[in-house]
């Protein structure tokens, strides 16, 4: 973008491209392994993105899960109730399951 050599054509076409990105990244759903520390151990889980709304978590032994408190920018551990739901989006989301509805608290504490 600072370069004096460029088009406004081709700093236009950047600009919108990211723009692109950007939007589709908020009607995406994606999934990936990491590590957080939950009840002040390292544990392996799988995060489900649903764009820019909800992340949640699911242990990889299934047992334990929880929900990204944006407010408060930080993982919070939710009811056994979802771990069947979040467990079948996680596989939606994979492309293992076909898409269907789903019952999860999305931006809200429960």
């Amino acid at each position: 973008m600072n370069d004096p050599e460029g088009t406004l054509a081709e700093k236009l076409r950047q600009v919108l491209s990211v723009l692109d990105i950007e939007a589709n990244y908020g009607k995406d759903i994606g999934t990936s392994d990491v590590t957080l520390v939950i009840d002040g151990r390292e544990t392996e889980v799988t995060v489900l993105r649903f764009g820019r709304v909800s992340m949640f978590y699911i242990s990889l032994d299934g047992k334990k899960i929880g929900w990204w408190n944006d407010q408060k920018k930080a993982w919070e551990p939710l009811q056994k109730k979802y771990i069947r739901e979040v467990d079948r989006a996680l596989q939606m989301a994979k492309r293992e399951r076909k898409i269907d509805l789903i019952n999860i608290p999305v931006g809200a504490r429960n």
